[in-house]
């Protein structure tokens, strides 16, 4: 972090960088119609990467009891680990299929806020905001009815899955 002050004014920066790596094991489960153990397969992934981020805080002291601050930050969420292992487990008895996702990446996020407040000695705080988030590869999850795979034995199933979307904003 740097923090520079000039007058009425501080600017606050900074940047992290992080490294992500894991490898996991995961396991293609087959179950039968009665919800009996018939077989597992393991099934390997992994993932590395790595996220800058940085952030860049301005406020403005008008008097010392108002001020208005900006700030710029980026940041990521990292998908659940029990999500990225490559698993499948196929419930014949519920028709339903739980796949793992080891392609999922991080959600980052662009942070923009502004903020004014104003002391009211020796009432309290009076503040208003606003933010824009700008998401990328945000993670949700997915629910499917299919009626056959050549991959699993089902006359009908549903899956669920996480998934990486594109882009959205808040």
């Amino acid at each position: 972090m740097n923090t520079i002050t000039f007058g009425k004014a501080r600017i606050e920066t900074g940047v992290r960088i992080e490294t992500t790596q894991s490898s996991f094991t995961g396991y293609d489960v087959k179950l039968d119609a009665d919800g009996a153990y018939v077989s597992t397969t393991p099934v390997r992934g992994d993932n590395l990467y790595m996220n800058v981020l940085p952030s860049v805080n301005f406020q403005y002291a008008f008097t010392p009891d108002t001020k208005l601050r900006a700030g710029y930050g980026r940041g990521i969420a990292r998908p659940n680990f029990s999500d990225l292992p490559p698993y499948v487990l196929e419930d014949d008895s519920a028709q339903q299929v739980f796949i793992g996702n080891s392609a999922l990446k991080p959600t980052t996020a662009n942070n923009f806020d502004l903020l004014g407040e104003r002391n009211l000695r020796p009432l309290g705080l009076i503040q208003a905001g606003v933010f824009y988030k700008d998401l990328n590869k945000p993670i949700f999850s997915l629910s499917t009815l299919i009626p056959s795979r050549p991959q699993c034995r089902l006359p009908a199933s549903s899956t669920r899955q996480w998934y990486n979307s594109s882009h959205i904003w808040l």
